[in-house]
């Protein structure tokens, strides 16, 4: 693991809260959309939709911190080409033709990944909020608590109020030092604390992705369902050449 592997995983652990409530809305909006009108014919799709959609963030979030997990820092594809094998080829890309009609729509929506695309969606929402928490807060009490002689000195200073003055557990705890030496010996507690938070960063980042692990990238996703294969051309018998 890079050096940079602690940073990367804060990011993506920053930027996994805003992206799972997205997530999570649209599954469960257009699951129940889906579901409740398919007696109409109108909910089939919106479900096929929905999985479609949830199939391609659940990819993203894959291929993410399949980079994350590999080093590699670049977000396209020139870092590592292999890592998009996976991923549904366009129709015209792949030389096949889309499909038309409500055909397209049923299978759509029978197709096992598409549910399991929407189950990742959701499940995913808790473990966002919980690793943005942890992002968050742990950092903050580090350098809150590395930022504590800055604090006493402000609070002296305009308010006239020493800090770890007369306090309880503070007496005994360090009982012969003065309140600015308790600062300092709380803020030299927050560096011995900061050395661990890239490890820690680290091991959220890990947690994280071997949930999406779980949920493997398919060859063939929902967009499966709306293309079907050409039929190879045979190859025209070329005549043989006769020598006289």
């Amino acid at each position: 693991m890079k050096k940079s592997g602690a940073y990367l995983a804060w990011i993506h652990m920053i930027s996994a809260l805003p992206r799972g409530v997205a997530m999570f809305v649209v599954a469960v909006v257009g699951t129940c959309l889906g579901v409740t009108l398919a007696i109409v014919g109108i909910g089939i799709p919106i479900l096929a939709g929905t999985m479609a959609w949830c199939e391609r963030q659940m990819k993203e979030d894959q291929l993410r911190w399949g980079r994350w997990r590999r080093g590699e820092r670049k977000e396209g594809r020139e870092a590592n080409p292999q890592a998009d094998i996976s991923a549904d080829v366009p129709a015209e890309e792949a030389g096949e033709r889309p499909a038309s009609g409500w055909k397209s729509w049923f299978v759509a929506v029978t197709r096992i990944q598409g549910y399991r695309a929407i189950f990742y969606n959701i499940a995913q929402f808790p473990l966002s909020i919980a690793v943005f928490c942890a992002s968050v807060i742990v950092p903050a009490v580090v350098f809150g608590l590395i930022l504590e002689p800055l604090a006493y000195k402000v609070s002296m200073y305009l308010y006239q109020f020493p800090l770890y003055f007369d306090d309880d557990v503070m007496r005994m705890l360090l009982p012969p030092l003065s309140p600015f030496q308790r600062a300092l010996t709380v803020a030299g507690a927050g560096l011995v604390l900061l050395l661990f938070m890239a490890p820690l960063m680290r091991g959220f980042g890990r947690l994280y992705d071997g949930w999406v692990r779980l949920f493997p990238l398919r060859n063939e996703g929902i967009a499966g369902a709306f293309a079907v294969p050409r039929l190879p051309i045979e190859d025209e018998p070329q005549p043989a050449v006769q020598f006289h």
